[in-house]
């Protein structure tokens, strides 16, 4: 009895292996397939205002000289999939886009319960010309965002952790007067319970001083809590906060806002 059991279970384990083997190489056949041959395929099926054209190598290895969703639309974008993440059921991949206002490296990774990484080296978006062309028109907001280092987990439609660096470079917003804010810094790290939490600072002497924290929850609550001042109070900057801002005991302005938002699920 014990010799049948085990031969049973010597044949489930060889099944087990070759199924696995049979779905890692249509995997593999699938990925070597052209990249404009799979898209033909999967476009009927894509949402309306997504969009890949000049597309070049394959599923594995391709290339996109652009890609446009909801609205925007970008140059040089370039991926490599990695085989490993295939056998769990998972998607693990590099991208890369060379565009004049959006230059990006970041790994990809989906697990096969849907959690989402995102780990992003190096980074630098141009707003103006991006925000030019969304829905999105006002307030115009002006300056380029690095990003660097930075580290995310999504799942279950919310943010998990964020960790790394976002600098705002020549910041400027634009509601009824254009108003100057200079260099902002916001440093990400993952607190106890998960989430994000970032501290956010002035760089050098601009024209506006700013010292607080802003925060995302799990759950989706985020919440802003800063100290702000104008070093020109009589400038657009200084009347605008005197508007929009309670005094703070501690010489210029609060600002404190809180929300809730859902992250889409991958």
């Amino acid at each position: 009895m014990e010799k049948e059991a085990g031969r049973r279970g010597g044949k489930w384990r060889v099944a087990g292996l070759v199924l696995l083997g049979l779905v890692a190489f249509l995997a593999f056949l699938l990925a070597r397939a052209p990249a404009d041959r799979i898209y033909g395929l999967a476009e009927p099926y894509l949402p309306g205002d997504v969009g890949l054209y000049g597309l070049s190598g394959s599923l594995w290895e391709g290339r996109a000289t652009a890609v446009e969703a909801g609205g925007v639309r970008l140059h040089g974008l370039s991926w490599e999939l990695h085989a490993a993440a295939l056998l769990t059921g998972g998607v693990s991949l590099d991208l890369a886009v060379e565009d004049r206002h959006l230059e990006m490296q970041a790994l990809v990774e989906r697990e096969f319960d849907g959690t989402l990484h995102l780990t992003v080296p190096r980074g630098r978006l141009a707003i103006p010309p991006l925000q030019g062309q969304t829905r999105w028109r006002h307030p115009a907001v002006e300056g380029e965002v690095f990003l660097r280092e930075l580290e995310a987990t999504l799942a279950d439609g919310g943010l998990q952790r964020a960790d790394g660096g976002i600098t705002w470079r020549g910041a400027a917003v634009t509601v009824a007067q254009r108003a100057e804010l200079g260099d902002l810094e916001v440093t990400l790290e993952t607190p106890e319970g998960g989430g994000t939490r970032g501290q956010v600072t002035e760089l050098g002497e601009g024209p506006l001083e700013a010292d607080g924290t802003v925060s995302l929850s799990p759950a989706g609550r985020w919440q802003v809590d800063a100290r702000v001042a104008a070093r020109d109070p009589e400038g657009v900057l200084g009347r605008s906060l005197a508007m929009m801002a309670e005094e703070s005991g501690q010489g210029g302005y609060r600002l404190r806002y809180s929300g809730r938002i859902t992250l889409p699920s991958f």
